[in-house]
């Protein structure tokens, strides 16, 4: 089944009013109830039905809030992710070697598994606040 129609199964009609509910209908970013709604996935697992999610990875986001969360995403997609996905495996070096320049100046530069999470936990707490 394809996702535009499991979004349409009454398990996920369901689900998605028993989020709003727990949110008091509200965005739990900015607080407006005055906007359409929609439940964010706050992570995602291959295969995984939508309405198979804990709760804790649902919040209830107006629609604003939503499409920035989304641009959030994408941007941290593009920057972060996809340049290490479009190289070749690196070969493990030296430890005093890891942090040296591997990629030229027009490329991303590399960043430590410490810098990355940081950026992770920052880029998650904007959309989860």
């Amino acid at each position: 089944m394809k996702y535009s129609e499991q979004l349409k199964s009454p398990r996920w009609q369901k689900r998605r009013l028993e989020i709003f509910t727990r949110d008091g209908w509200a965005c739990r970013k900015c607080g407006e109830s005055g906007r359409t709604l929609h439940v964010h996935h706050v992570n995602y697992e291959k295969g995984k039905r939508p309405w198979n999610y804990p709760d804790d990875w649902l919040v209830t986001l107006c629609v604003r809030c939503h499409d920035s969360a989304e641009e959030s995403i994408k941007r941290f997609r593009r920057d972060l992710v996809a340049p290490f996905m479009a190289k070749e495996p690196q070969r493990a070096c030296a430890p005093e070697q890891q942090m040296e320049e591997r990629y030229s100046p027009d490329e991303m530069r590399p960043v430590s598994l410490e810098e990355a999470r940081r950026h992770w936990a920052a880029l998650k707490a904007k959309l989860v606040m």
